[in-house]
Parts: C-alpha cells; sequence; structure tokens
C-alpha cells in the first residue's frame, strides 16, 4: 500500500468527483468541518499541487552489482533525523504572468500583485467572476501569483462559490491574456470535496482559500468561508496512522534495495525518482505535516526539513549515473527518523467479500 497519494482536484483522479462520481462525506463529518467558524489564525501560503516539478535526465553507467544494502531490511532504528532544503526558484522576471508559490508552512512575504493592463490580478480575477458568473457568492484568487515566487507561467487559481447548478465543475480558460484555472462549487461541495481531501493530507481547494485573496464576497459567505479554511489549514491534518507510517517505511525500504543492483538506466531513473518523492513524503509524515505534490513537495519541506530537497536533489543525479550511495544514505536518515527499514513481517489483508 502507498502513502497518502497527494493530488489536486482537477488532475485526472479528481475529475470523477465534478461529475458526481464519488459519494459525499458523512454528515458527521461535514458538520466536524463546519463546527466552528470562528476566525482561525492566519496561516502558511499554499497552492495546488502540481505536476512533477522538475525531470532528470539518466545517463547509462554501468551500475555495480554488490549492494551496499545488504542489511537494509532488518536495518536498526535512529532518532531524529535533520535532513532538509531549500529548492532554488528563478527570480520573477517581467514577461508575462507569473506563477504563484505559497506554502504549507510560511511562504515568502507576498509580492506586490503583478499589474496587466493598469488592472491588478485581484481585480482581473474579481471581472472574471462576475462576467461568467454575476450571481457568484463569493470568489478568491490563490496561488503564487500573488507572491514573490510567481513566474513568466504563472496563472490565476480562482475558486467561485455559487448558490446552486452548475457547480461542481472546474475549466482551465484563458482571460485577458491570462491562463485561469476556475474551480466553481457551492458552499456544500467546498466542504465535499475539502473533508476527504484533509483525510489524505493535501488539499489544494482548502489552501487556496486560507492564503488566497477574496476578490468578491456578496453575502458574507466569502469571509465565512476563509475563517473556516484558515482554521482547518492551522489545526493541521490528522495525526498520521501508525499503518500509513509502516506503508511508507516498507516502500522505500524495497526501493532502497532495488537501487542498489540497478543496472538498467531506464529502471535507475524511475527507481531513484520514486526514491527521492518517498523519502520526502516520509519525512513530512514523521513531522505529522500537511503533504504536496510536484514543486510543493519541495515548499511543504522548508520548514521542517530545510536541507532535505538540495540533499535529495544532488544525491539523486550523483544514482542516475550510477553512484546511489549518498542517495542511500540520506533516504536511510529520512527512513531511521521514522523508525527504522520494514520488511520481514510486513503484512496487509485484502479486501473480503461479504455474503
Amino acid at each position: 500500500m502507498n502513502p497518502p497519494a497527494c493530488r489536486h482536484p482537477s488532475l485526472t483522479a479528481r475529475n470523477s468527483r465534478y461529475d458526481g462520481g464519488n459519494r459525499r462525506p458523512s454528515r458527521s463529518s461535514r458538520a466536524a468541518i463546519r463546527s466552528s467558524d470562528a476566525p482561525g489564525n492566519p496561516s502558511h501560503r499554499s497552492r495546488r499541487a502540481d505536476s512533477s516539478a522538475g525531470g532528470r535526465v539518466a545517463s547509462s553507467v554501468r551500475e555495480s552489482a554488490h549492494s551496499p544494502l545488504q542489511s537494509r531490511r532488518n536495518g536498526s532504528q535512529v532518532n531524529g533525523v535533520s535532513c532538509v532544503i531549500r529548492p532554488m526558484l528563478p527570480p520573477a522576471t517581467d514577461n508575462g504572468p507569473r506563477r504563484p508559490a505559497s506554502d504549507g508552512a510560511r511562504g515568502p512575504p507576498p509580492a506586490r500583485p503583478r499589474q496587466s493592463g493598469g488592472m491588478d490580478v485581484r481585480e482581473i480575477a474579481r471581472a472574471l467572476v462576475l462576467e461568467r458568473h454575476p450571481d457568484a457568492r463569493a470568489a478568491f484568487l490563490g496561488g503564487s501569483v500573488l507572491t514573490d515566487r510567481r513566474t513568466a507561467r504563472s496563472d490565476l487559481d480562482v475558486v467561485v462559490l455559487l448558490g446552486g447548478p452548475p457547480a461542481p465543475y472546474r475549466e482551465s480558460l484563458r482571460y485577458r491574456g491570462w491562463p485561469v484555472e476556475l474551480f466553481v462549487h457551492t458552499e456544500d461541495t467546498w466542504h465535499d470535496f475539502v473533508t476527504p481531501e484533509i483525510a489524505q493530507r493535501n488539499s489544494a481547494l482548502l489552501w487556496m482559500c486560507a492564503d488566497g485573496a477574496l476578490v468578491l464576497d456578496a453575502d458574507g459567505t466569502g469571509a465565512r468561508l476563509a475563517e473556516t479554511a484558515k482554521r482547518l489549514a492551522t489545526a493541521g491534518p490528522p495525526p498520521v496512522t501508525e499503518t500509513a507510517l509502516e506503508d511508507a517505511r516498507y516502500a522505500l525500504t524495497d526501493l532502497l534495495d532495488d537501487v542498489a543492483v540497478c543496472g538498467d538506466a531506464g529502471e535507475r531513473l524511475f527507481v531513484v525518482t520514486d526514491i527521492a518523492r518517498r523519502t520526502a513524503e516520509l519525512a513530512l509524515l514523521t513531522h505529522g505535516t500537511w503533504l504536496g505534490g510536484g514543486k510543493w513537495l519541495a515548499r511543504r519541506l522548508e520548514p521542517v526539513a530545510p536541507a532535505l530537497a538540495a540533499r535529495l536533489d544532488e544525491a539523486a543525479r550523483a544514482a542516475l549515473t550510477g553512484a546511489p550511495e549518498s542517495l542511500v544514505a540520506v533516504a536511510t536518515e529520512v527512513l531511521d527518523a521514522a523508525g527504522g527499514p520494514v520488511w520481514e513481517g510486513y503484512r496487509r489483508s485484502g479486501p473480503r467479500r461479504t455474503a
């Protein structure tokens, strides 16, 4: 069983939910989320989980057949890992819209929003909402476009709250030269999406409202939802279960055995990248923080393991050339901090049919 996946509502696995494919959470789950609308503490900036933060090119080099992981499956436990990294991000340019970055912890200080044709991005988002949905109850603009991490490819992430149909749906479009991702919900469907995503420790929709700019609030719905989102984001994800942690440790243990004897360049590429991702996710699980995908995985690491991403980057590059020792060492630090390798004795039961 893999560790919790990091998904954004816009990805394929989520699209069925916009078509009514998934069951709604129980009333008690939704009631728990709405139980308090008291103002929450400001939380760190966040954004959607993007696709991969960057590719790595594998070199075809002969790899040693000797495994440096002979005792991997019965390794000892070591407490406390202080590894982590801060990813190097290119400076923002002045060529077109820029991509945001918010962070599950504290992101960089907000930068002055980009102007377009004399209009602030908040004004552009508001104009889009009023043009497409003049009866909208509220709207938020989220993402890196509001921060100094925006790039020339930044888009506008806009959450719209309606009183009913055609919500819920999502749409990608262009508006006044800007790429836009539109997430349209009612207040109920917003909770229906966010509740299971919190359980999965990653909710882009939650963060867009917790850290985003409220650009429209016709009846107080926006202010109420913003406070709820901030409260939930600040509270953090649910505690990590022993089962989930053991599953993550098992998966990483198995991959470390594979990389030690992997001689095929193509296979090595995917084993190495999987090790890097699972090592980062295990570090976040160990610290009990929110997960992230793509570039957001690196950003989530910053507050809890500030050097880990950089170390994984350097180690993964070496591993792709057939020298996995550094990658094994970094992953082992994180694995030991989580309780050590898991292999022999690991068992999971499958679902059983009921009569």
